[in-house]
Formats: structure tokens, sequence, C-alpha cells
């Protein structure tokens, strides 16, 4: 999961409450973001998430 520091659409409650619900989900907060996903902060952090996703499929684990 990832949340923009900034984001004032989905405030950060939302993905906290959600982590603790699903806690073997990842939840980076990105701290100069808010809510697009254009701003680099999240653009980065959403490439890196699907690079690890990728690695996983591919590997099988």
């Amino acid at each position: 999961m990832l949340q923009g520091r900034y984001d004032v659409c989905c405030p950060m409650m939302s993905a906290w409450d959600l982590h603790k619900a699903w806690p073997e989900a990842d939840l980076k907060v990105v701290p100069d973001a808010g809510h697009s996903a254009n701003e680099p902060g999240i653009a980065a952090e959403l490439v890196a998430a699907n690079e690890k996703l990728k690695n996983i499929i591919k590997n099988g684990s």
C-alpha cells in the first residue's frame, strides 16, 4: 500500500486502519507526496512495488 503524506483525498488513517487489519501487507508512506501517481515519490514506489512483484512471479517465491 502506498500513502502520500499530504494526500487529502484519502486520509492516512484509512491506510493505517487497512494495514492494521492486514498486517502482512507493506505500507509505505511517501513523505513528500499527495495523492497523484504522477508525483515523483509515488511513481518511484509504484515502480519499485511492480519490480518486486515481477521478481516474485519470476522466481516463484
